[in-house]
């Protein structure tokens, strides 16, 4: 009996632990909000380290264009500690809707078990 409930115990503290964390395609959605508003802090938040001067200069083209006007999460996928969210983004620029219906994908990694955006400055070029 006491091993059944210690048995218990210990698988609901690992859901506890494990469930909680925010799934990629939540922090990206996080990070998107935060991008959508502006919000350089919270974009930084949720993201890498390695990611921050690129963030900081996606934040002072945003305060200039408001770029995003709205956006989706269409899928996630993980891949051990790397995952790839796809969305699509409804910009407030001039662009044709075709430009607009071209899905992006946002690569994260998860650093000391939490999932952060992560943006090299080879993906800026592309």
């Amino acid at each position: 009996m006491k091993r059944t409930l210690l048995m218990v115990l210990v698988i609901l503290i690992a859901f506890t632990f494990f469930g909680c964390a925010p799934k990629p395609d939540k922090v990206a959605k996080d990070f998107l909000t935060a991008m959508q508003n502006n919000d350089v802090a919270a974009m930084k938040e949720n993201a890498t380290e390695e990611s921050a001067k690129t963030i900081e200069f996606i934040g002072m083209m945003q305060a200039e264009n408001k770029m995003i006007k709205s956006f989706k999460i269409i899928s996630s996928k993980v891949t051990g500690d790397s995952a790839s969210v796809v969305y699509k983004v409804e910009s407030n620029s001039d662009k044709s809707t075709a430009d607009e219906d071209k899905q992006e994908t946002m690569k994260l990694i998860k650093k000391d078990g939490k999932w952060k955006v992560h943006i090299a400055k080879d993906d800026m070029q592309k």
